[in-house]
């Protein structure tokens, strides 16, 4: 068996190999991971726009949300009042109340005297 001895010498000017693959790429590599970073904020840009509208259309529809929820609670409020007013008008004693405070209505034998105006009505009218 013979025995090669083998004479290496080094060159400053020379590269040193290494026995990793990917030293010997590191030139290639980095512009190809520049390009990949590149792409990939792309991608994530573009994917993030169609996110974004989703989150400003929410925004503006829970606004409309609570627009409508209070306009709906003001109704609400609207039509109790009505009612009330509604079942005041079925009771005979407010309906009697009312004819003879604002028509003068009187009940057979009564005299209405009127002594002039009170204090509240005098700023009513000025």
């Amino acid at each position: 068996m013979e025995v090669k001895s083998m004479n290496y010498k080094l060159d400053p000017q020379e590269s040193v190999q290494t026995s990793s693959p990917r030293q010997t790429k590191q030139p290639h590599s980095h512009g190809r991971r520049l390009i990949f970073h590149v792409i990939l904020i792309g991608a994530l840009a573009f994917a993030g726009i169609p996110l974004w509208r989703a989150y400003q259309d929410q925004v503006a529809a829970e606004q409309a949300y609570q627009e409508v929820k209070a306009g709906q609670e003001q109704a609400v409020e609207e039509n109790r009042e009505v009612f009330q007013a509604t079942q005041q008008m079925k009771d005979p004693a407010y309906l009697e109340d009312v004819a003879r405070r604002d028509y003068y209505y009187t009940k057979p034998g009564e005299i209405i005297f009127e002594l002039g105006s009170s204090h509240q009505e005098d700023t009513k009218h000025p």
